[in-house]
This record gives C-alpha cells, sequence and structure tokens, in this order.
C-alpha cells in the first residue's frame, strides 16, 4: 500500500498487486533466443526452482551476456529466498543449459555487488561471491572449474570498473571495515 498524503482535498490509498508464495499466478522469468534471419526461436532452459528469478547479476555491463559468436549466453537464476544462487550458461541453438557455479549464502544472497565477467569469450570467468564472509572476486575456467581466487582480506569488492585483459588488471571499488 502506498500513501499519497499530498494529494487533495484528501490522502489517497493506491495499492497494487505482488505475487505471494503458493499464489495460482506467479510470474515466471523466462529467456528466448530468437533467430532473425530464420525466424526461428529457442527457449533457454532456465528451470530448477520454483518461483525463482532470472538475472540480477551484472554481467560485463548489462544482465544477460552472450558472446561475439552468439553460441552460448550466460544468466544467473537464484530461489525465492535468494539464499541460492547458480550461473548458468546455455547453448543458443539447443536451449540447453548447464550449472557452471552454485553459491548459497545465509540468509541471502547479496547481488548488490555480484557480478560476473566473461573473459577470452568464455574461457576465464571472474565471479564475486561472499564465500568467506566478505565480497571478494574469484577466477574460474569457462566450465566453472575455480583457478585461484583474486581478492582477500577485511573488505568488500564492490563494482568491477575496468578489466585490463593485456596487462591481466581488475580495477574494483572496495570498502573496508
Amino acid at each position: 500500500f502506498v500513501i499519497n498524503s499530498l494529494s487533495k482535498p484528501r490522502p489517497t490509498l493506491e495499492t497494487y498487486k505482488y505475487a505471494m508464495p503458493g499464489e495460482e499466478n506467479v510470474p515466471r522469468d523466462e529467456l528466448i533466443v530468437f533467430d532473425v534471419a530464420s525466424r526461428e526461436r529457442v527457449d533457454i532452459d532456465v528451470d530448477k526452482w520454483k518461483d525463482q528469478a532470472v538475472g540480477g547479476v551484472y554481467f560485463n555491463g548489462g544482465g544477460i551476456f552472450v558472446g561475439k559468436g552468439s553460441d552460448k549466453i550466460y544468466f544467473a537464476r537464484r530461489d525465492r529466498t535468494w539464499s541460492k544462487i547458480d550461473l548458468c550458461a546455455a547453448d543458443t541453438e539447443t536451449g540447453e543449459s548447464q550449472v557452471l557455479i552454485a553459491e548459497e549464502s545465509k540468509p541471502y544472497f547479496n547481488t548488490r555487488y555480484c557480478q560476473l565477467a566473461v573473459l577470452n569469450e568464455g574461457r576465464d570467468l571472474v565471479w564475486w561471491s561472499e564465500r568467506d564472509g566478505w565480497g571478494h572476486l574469484y577466477l574460474y575456467d569457462g566450465r566453472g572449474n575455480l583457478k585461484r581466487r583474486l581478492t582477500e582480506g577485511p573488505f568488500v569488492v564492490g563494482d568491477i570498473t575496468a578489466i585490463d585483459t593485456t596487462g591481466r588488471t581488475l580495477y574494483v571499488n572496495a570498502f573496508g571495515k
């Protein structure tokens, strides 16, 4: 409910519908790839949890990342309580998806700084995680295998502001204690 106390001559009450757990008509997120030339449609397999959300992760400047060849699409999905999140890659021709990284965080996963950087055409991934209680960056290979931790210490890595792939340097905002 929202009360507009400035309306004249009396305050007005505005209401809006918000989907609650267990309701029959809860909106569902979908990912669909359209081939403009062939007019074909491919539905990306995003389903895992009831009432999940797709998105909520910052990818190289947007919410979903597609490589140069457009054969792969990266997306994130999270459960309704925001305590579980999967980073997935999907084949844009078949719609088949696979989980690259699965995280669980209690009481919830902080998606404010949750980021993915896809480097070297998907051969390297930089992923943000709070697995040690602080938000840090980790380097994975394109199949989701952890290579190494990139940042460490009593601070939270904020936004990735720039990536120098030649100099292999990440520029980030960080917040200390």
